[in-house]
């Protein structure tokens, strides 16, 4: 078993998910930051050959091969209002230790943001996360995921299945932005491919 830890967590779908879409219906898409006094968009970068993901002016590096789990609080922080505060943030070679962290988080945190960012051969089946991904708004076909695929996978706690956004297997990277709904929580996250591919074979950060 490898993790990195840092305390502050052919697929039917997958062809079909490569156009991103917002997270959640309703909400419009949006870039930059506003100019409220707790910001209500934040920018997020989601490297596919690193595993890596800067959310505002926090980078959280990844490693390849790993999956990379980053779960965030939904309330904006006045304090440092370019970023949300961490919840937990690592990288895991094992489905155990994965899914730990997937039932740590929504035990203290239960409607806690996560990004996952799956490189290279993490060594397990996608499979095996299906069962709490769902509780995060995975789709339902995520159990019928043989291998280590590459994946990006953004929910929250307590959506409904699919209602979460995935992209399985491409090669662009995703740039996007969170944004807060009518209470000031983050609740949706609006984004589009990068238009540069990333290096077929990917590197450690």
């Amino acid at each position: 078993m490898s993790i990195t830890y840092r305390n502050r967590g052919k697929c039917s779908w997958a062809a079909a998910a490569m156009t991103c879409a917002a997270f959640l219906t309703g909400v419009p898409a949006a870039w930059g930051q506003s100019t409220d006094p707790v910001r209500r968009v934040v920018p997020v970068h989601i490297d596919v050959a690193t595993g890596g993901i800067t959310v505002g002016n926090t980078v959280y590096p990844g490693k390849s091969p790993g999956m990379h789990l980053l779960a965030l609080k939904r309330q904006p922080n006045q304090s440092h209002p370019d970023t949300p505060d961490l919840i937990q943030d690592a990288t895991f070679l094992d489905a155990a230790s994965a899914n730990q962290f997937l039932a740590d988080v929504l035990s203290t945190n239960p409607d806690a943001f996560l990004i996952l960012n799956g490189v290279g051969n993490y060594g397990f089946d996608l499979s095996a996360l299906a069962a709490n991904l769902a509780k995060y708004g995975g789709n339902s076909d995520l159990p019928k995921v043989n291998g280590a695929l590459s994946i990006v996978f953004i929910g929250s706690g307590g959506r409904n299945a699919g209602q979460a956004l995935q992209r399985g297997g491409g090669s662009l990277n995703i740039d996007g932005s969170l944004a807060a709904d009518s209470n000031g929580n983050y609740a949706s996250f609006n984004s589009t491919l990068s238009g540069t591919t990333s290096p077929p074979t990917a590197t450690s950060r």
